[in-house]
């Protein structure tokens, strides 16, 4: 069972990867 909370957090952490790794990709 997943809190609202742990989800928010989850989907916080992704976004940050994925733009980490959009960053990377830029010249």
């Amino acid at each position: 069972m997943k809190r609202p909370e742990q989800k928010a957090a989850l989907r916080s952490a992704q976004r940050g990867w994925i733009a980490s790794r959009d960053a990377e990709c830029l010249p």
